[in-house]
């Protein structure tokens, strides 16, 4: 017995647009797990100055509540605490931190990031070592709205800088 099976002339390239579309799609889904508005506060010690200088740099950023595209129903916030040493001056700076999240539901993440600043311009880049989110890639770029130039020519120095932005937190290999 024969079966004759009949495909219309659509099907093969229905089949391959699928091929491609469907991937594509969950793709894009998984890009950005997180999008959170964010407001940073950092302070150096010794103060910054014209002059580049080695400072301990330590911020406290607020963020949230997140969005999420892909779990709208998930929206976290919390605090990250980040320390650690930079070459800083008055118009630019840049530190490698180790940071701390703490999350609204009491749960931890540590984790480690570059901090590039050129004049009222932050740039964070890094990734969540452990703890909830684990192995997320993170991406911050805040304007910086407070920064008192004048404080750089006096004696302490720029001691503290303030600014809002927005954190991206992907997920690895996208």
């Amino acid at each position: 017995m024969r079966i004759h099976l009949s495909i219309p002339r659509s099907t093969p390239l229905l089949l391959s647009l699928l091929g491609t579309l469907v991937p594509a799609l969950e793709a894009g889904a998984q890009t950005v797990a997180l999008t959170c508005p964010i407001a940073a506060t950092t302070t150096y010690q010794p103060g910054a100055t014209f002059t580049p200088q080695t400072t301990f740099n330590q911020s406290r950023v607020n963020f949230g509540p997140c969005a999420n595209p892909t779990r709208p129903m998930e929206s976290p916030s919390g605090t990250i605490t980040l320390t650690g040493l930079g070459t800083t001056s008055c118009y630019s700076g840049d530190a490698n931190v180790s940071g701390t999240f703490t999350w609204d539901d009491g749960t931890t993440s540590a984790a480690t990031l570059v901090v590039h600043r050129e004049a009222a311009v932050e740039i964070y880049s890094g990734i969540i070592r452990s703890g909830r989110y684990e192995g997320t890639r993170l991406s911050v770029a805040l304007t910086l709205t407070t920064i008192d130039f004048m404080s750089c020519l006096v004696v302490p120095g720029l001691t503290t800088i303030a600014g809002s932005g927005t954190m991206f937190m992907i997920p690895m290999g996208m």
